[in-house]
């Protein structure tokens, strides 16, 4: 087992021995790392073997920092901006997201659009910030959720909302998958879901295919 602590990201490594049962246990020993946030500042990155189960997320001590539930009945996405800006530095609340652009507190949903319409230059401790977004159809690419994460940067997912045709957005922070010799192969995704009462939960490999877009913000310095 190899740990180690890169950005203020987890990253965990366990060998799997092609033992099915041992799936589920390792799967488990990554959530409990991940979540725990585990820290060693003294190892460094290793490349793991090809039979690997591998993890990748921002740990929750960062996270709790960062989470919220969304403060509307329509308000998923304007929280998960909250919080995809918030660990880049940017504090920018729901309330403000939702009034800048639409000009007051209306509970309507949101999408794509709207966190384009967040782009721009925003203050913040260490000087200004410029916030960009990357976003595109489906599912990202799994390498783009892995490069993502290792950049600390959560990935929103607009998923499907089974009896609406209404999505629901969650903030992807951390992801498990399979090393293979034809590239990583996914298990889950941990996702923090703003819905009340939800807060951190796992997201299978079925329910991360179904989803309807995703989207990336960018927070960079430009000043001190």
């Amino acid at each position: 087992m190899i740990r180690s602590s890169i950005k203020g990201h987890t990253s965990v490594v366990l060998k799997d021995y092609g033992r099915p049962k041992s799936i589920c246990l390792i799967v488990l020993a990554l959530l409990l790392f991940i979540s725990i946030g585990c820290q060693d500042s003294n190892s460094s990155p290793k490349k793991s073997p090809e039979d690997s189960i591998v993890g990748v997320g921002i740990p929750t001590e960062v996270m709790v920092v960062h989470s919220t539930e969304q403060h509307g009945q329509n308000w998923c996405w304007a929280a998960s901006a909250q919080m995809a800006l918030s660990t880049q530095r940017v504090n920018f609340s729901q309330e403000a997201i939702v009034s800048k652009l639409f000009g007051d507190l209306v509970d309507r949903p949101g999408g794509v659009p709207h966190f384009l319409g967040l782009c721009g230059k925003y203050p913040a401790a260490n000087g200004v910030m410029h916030v960009t977004c990357e976003f595109g159809d489906g599912p990202p690419p799994l390498n783009f959720l892995i490069d993502s994460l290792d950049e600390n940067r959560p990935v929103i997912l607009g998923c499907t909302n089974p009896g609406s045709n209404i999505g629901h957005a969650v903030v992807a922070t951390a992801v498990i998958y399979r090393q293979t010799p034809k590239g990583p192969q996914l298990i889950r995704v941990l996702v923090r879901d703003p819905w009340p009462g939800q807060g951190k939960r796992i997201l299978e490999a079925e329910e991360y295919a179904n989803a309807m877009f995703h989207a990336v913000f960018k927070a960079t310095p430009i000043g001190g």
